[in-house]
Formats: C-alpha cells, structure tokens, sequence
C-alpha cells in the first residue's frame, strides 16, 4: 500500500479468509518511505490461524524510514485469528494517526503491537489474544507519545497492556478510560515506561496484578476501579516520584486470601500515595497498602478512605522516613 491509497470494502461483511497452508504473509503492508493519508475501512480478514504452519499478520505499517501520517484504521475493520499480529506498526511507525478497529480478537501472537509512532491515538476493542500473548504492546524508545482513549482490551491470554522500554522524559503513553479487566496477565504493566499514566479505567479480575509499575518514575495511577484481582491492586517496584491517587480498591487478592495488598510498594522511593478509598468488604487482602522493604523512602501515605481493612491490617510500613501524618481514615 502505498500513499494516499484507501483500502475500503463495500460493508463490514467484505471478508477476507487466509487459506490454509498459506506462506508468511501481511495481509495489508504499508512500507513506502514516508508514506501519508492511507485509510482502512469495512472489511474483516479471518487467519484461520489454528489450520496454520506459517504467520500472517492482518495489517502492517513498516516503512524503512518516515513514518506513515494523518493515517486511519477504522471502525468497519474486523480482524481474527491471524497466526501473527492483528496489527503490526514497526519501522517508523505512525504519527499524528489513528487506529479505531470494531474489533481485533484471537491473535496468537498478540492483537496490537507498536513499536514506533509520534502522537497516536489507539481506540477500539482487542479480545482473547491466544496462549500467553499480550493483547496489546507498545514498546520501544521509538514511541514518542500516544494515547489510548476507551480501549477494551480484556480475556486475553497475557497482559491486557503492556508499556515497556520508553525511557525519555518526552516519551509516554497515556491510558484514558476503558477496560483492561479479566486477563490472564496484569491487567495493565509499565514497565520501564516513565511519565506514563492511567487514569478512568477498569481493571479487575485479572489473574495477575491491576497495575504494575516495574523500573518507572514518574507515573500516575489515578481515578481507576481496581476490584478483585488475584494478585495486588498495584505494585510498584524500583518505582520513584509516581503517584496513586483517587482509585478505589475492593476485593483484591481475589481467592489468594491474606497474600496480596491492595498497594505494594517494593524499593520505591517518594511516591504520593492519597485519597484512594478502600472497601475490602471480604477481607481478601493482607493489607490495603504495605511498604514492604527499608529501601522504600519517604514515600507519602495520607489521607486515604481505609475504611474495611485488609485481612491482616489497614498499613503495613517497614519503609525508610515514610509520611503518613495528616493521617488516614482507619
């Protein structure tokens, strides 16, 4: 596909089946240098990946050098099955672009993955990407900045989002509302990924931890739900100047009774950690926040709702020079 092209089917019903035994493909590539204005619409492509030996990738972007802008995948795009990637953007990736897919489903090795791209905006729903596979990745300092606006990324086999390796100050993803709920993963990891955020989400019942901040500064957690996941609310680790403000916790530790906390903080230091309210109505958690090593400093606890403690206690602060006056509601 080169520039200024539209690949458009007369409806959504205009179907495009991989054949079994077909050799490793792009259904769609954009690799023209510095390609411009490209629209996908109406169409669904089906990998038929169980019946295949080889991978295909439903839609790429990778271009050798210039990225590909002002480009469009729309709503009436339905991609599932495919043996690779439902969307793929590598090379120079896309700036100033949108992906809105109606949906992106059952992609063994994951539904989305970026790995450049300057002021993108991702919308749309990524379902049951197979295995152990993240639903979808952006990873590399060649992602600049992005946003994610609404997604729906839940029952995958991995993570529901996983953020890795941005590791300049002008480089961020923002996660904006949406689900990120019932994955076999975290639900959403940063890792390595500084002065990214989510703020307005869902996540609950993954079967690893809500949120994870792994090796990331300057992150913020913020007005999410963050219900009955099996493992913490939160954690963050080797994690510094992030904040976690104004979320609520409820039932986390889900099934791993008096294991894991709402908020774990391992080896950070000066995090904000206020207004969060705590319910734990079943006292599934050990505690509702606990610092958990001496290598933790100065991290900041107050004015949180505890009311419901975990299964254990409300805090547990084995941290250095940890701030918890004005105090918390206990």
């Amino acid at each position: 596909i080169k520039s200024y092209q539209t690949v458009m089917g007369r409806s959504d019903s205009t179907y495009l089946n991989v054949r079994i035994g077909a050799p490793n493909m792009d259904i769609f590539l954009v690799n023209e240098i510095a390609a411009n204005s490209i629209i996908f619409d109406n169409f669904q492509i089906d990998g038929n990946y169980s019946s295949q030996a080889n991978t295909q990738n439903g839609i790429v972007i990778n271009t050798p050098s210039g990225p590909v802008i002002y480009s469009n995948i729309r709503d009436g795009v339905y991609i599932k099955e495919m043996s690779g990637y439902g969307i793929k953007v590598v090379g120079a990736g896309m700036d100033n672009s949108l992906i809105n897919p109606f949906l992106v489903r059952d992609n063994k090795l994951g539904n989305l993955l970026v790995s450049a791209c300057d002021l993108l905006e991702v919308r749309g729903k990524y379902r049951s990407s197979k295995g152990v596979s993240n639903s979808i990745v952006f990873d590399s300092v060649n992602v600049r900045s992005a946003i994610l606006v609404n997604v729906s990324s839940d029952e995958n086999g991995g993570k529901g989002l996983l953020v890795s390796n941005i590791n300049t100050e002008q480089g961020n993803v923002s996660v904006q509302g949406g689900s990120f709920s019932r994955n076999g993963g975290d639900g959403l990891e940063f890792d390595r990924a500084f002065y990214s955020s989510v703020s307005g989400s869902l996540l609950e019942r993954n079967v690893g931890d809500g949120v994870s901040l792994l090796d990331t500064n300057g992150s913020k957690v913020s007005g999410n739900t963050i219900n009955a996941n099996k493992q913490r609310g939160v954690l963050a680790h080797r994690s510094n100047d992030c904040t976690i403000t104004n979320n609520y916790f409820d039932k986390n530790s889900d099934t791993n009774v008096n294991v894991y906390d709402d908020i774990t903080l391992i080896t950070c230091d000066n995090l904000n950690i206020q207004t969060n309210k705590f319910r734990n109505s079943l006292s599934t958690t050990r505690y509702n926040v606990a610092v958990d090593d001496a290598a933790s400093n100065d991290n900041l606890i107050t004015n949180n709702d505890f009311k419901g403690a975990g299964n254990t206690g409300t805090l547990s602060d084995a941290g250095t020079g940890t701030v918890i006056v004005a105090g918390n509601r206990t």
